[in-house]
C-alpha cells in the first residue's frame, strides 16, 4: 500500500484495534472522477477498526495516521474489493485510490493503548502513595494497574516490563508493611518473568536472609548478578548471606561435635 501525506497530524495519537474512527473520504479508481465521497454527503464516515465493517485496506490506512492527517492511499486489490469486485460499481482486480482526513478517534476501552497508558497512570499514582509511605494504597494501584496490562493479548511491547515493574513494586510495599510472604509471592512472580532482574533477585534474597535460609539466598543473588557481576548491593547481600551461612554451618558442627564427647 502507497502512502502519502499532504497534511501532517496534529496528534501523536493513532487508531488501533477496536477504536471508532471518524474520517472523510474519497475513494476512486485510476484516471476516474470518486465514485464514492463523505465530503459531497457532508457526512464524516464512522466505522470501527479491524471489525469487518470497511474492506482491509482502509483499515490498514487509518491506523498509519493521526488525528488531522490528510492522505492518500493506493490500495491493491488483495487489501479492496478483490477479484470478484463489487456488484457493478468496482470491476475485478481493481486498484482504489483514497484521499482520507481522520478526524477523531474514539478509544476502545480495550485496545492496547488504552490499556497500556491507564495501567501506566494507574502505576505512576502508586509511586506517589509509595513517596508518602502510603503503602496500602500503593498496593491497591499497583494491582489494578496490573489487571489493566495483564488484559493485552499477546506479547505487546512494554507489556512484560511493566508487569515486571508492577510486582516488584508491590513486592516492596509488602516488605515495608513486613509481609513477607505477600513479599515473596510478588518476587517470584517478577522472577518467572525475568529470572535476571536486579531488584527482584536482591528482594528475594533479603527474605531468604531474614528466613534463615542462606544457601537459597546465595543461589537468587546470583541470578541477579549473572546480569550484573559489579552491582554493589547484589555484592554486598550476598557477603551478608555467605557470612551467615558460614556461621551457621560452624555453629551446627559444633553442635553435633558435642555430642560425642564423653
Amino acid at each position: 500500500m502507497e502512502k502519502h501525506i499532504i497534511q501532517q497530524g496534529s496528534s501523536t495519537q493513532k487508531p488501533s484495534h477496536g477504536d471508532t474512527v471518524n474520517i472523510h473520504y474519497k475513494a476512486s479508481m485510476k484516471h476516474q472522477d470518486p465514485y464514492d465521497s463523505s465530503l459531497d454527503r457532508n457526512t464524516p464516515f464512522t466505522f470501527i477498526v479491524n471489525s469487518g465493517q470497511v474492506i482491509s485496506g482502509l483499515d490498514q490506512a487509518v491506523q498509519t495516521m493521526q488525528i488531522g492527517e490528510i492522505a492518500t492511499f493506493v490500495i491493491d486489490p488483495r487489501h479492496g474489493y478483490g477479484s470478484k469486485g463489487k456488484l457493478s460499481l468496482i470491476p475485478p482486480n481493481t486498484t482504489l485510490y483514497f484521499e482520507i482526513s481522520l478526524l477523531n478517534i474514539e478509544e476502545s476501552m480495550t485496545s492496547p493503548d488504552y490499556l497500556y497508558r491507564t495501567s501506566l497512570k494507574k502505576k505512576l499514582l502508586g509511586n506517589n502513595y509509595f513517596k508518602s509511605g502510603s503503602y496500602y494504597n500503593a498496593i491497591s494501584c499497583y494491582e489494578q494497574a496490573l489487571d489493566l496490562i495483564k488484559q493485552i493479548k499477546g506479547t505487546s511491547p512494554g507489556k512484560k516490563e511493566q508487569m515486571i515493574a508492577l510486582y516488584s513494586n508491590i513486592s516492596t510495599c509488602h516488605y515495608k508493611l513486613d509481609e513477607f510472604d505477600q513479599s515473596f509471592q510478588n518476587s517470584m512472580e517478577a522472577f518467572n518473568l525475568d529470572p535476571h532482574h536486579i531488584k527482584t533477585c536482591h528482594r528475594i534474597g533479603q527474605i531468604y536472609l531474614m528466613k534463615g535460609e542462606y544457601s537459597l539466598g546465595v543461589r537468587y543473588v546470583h541470578y541477579g548478578l549473572a546480569k550484573s557481576p559489579e552491582n554493589t548491593e547484589l555484592l554486598d547481600l550476598l557477603h551478608k548471606l555467605e557470612e551467615k551461612q558460614k556461621a551457621y554451618l560452624q555453629s551446627r558442627k559444633k553442635a553435633y561435635s558435642g555430642l560425642f564427647q564423653p
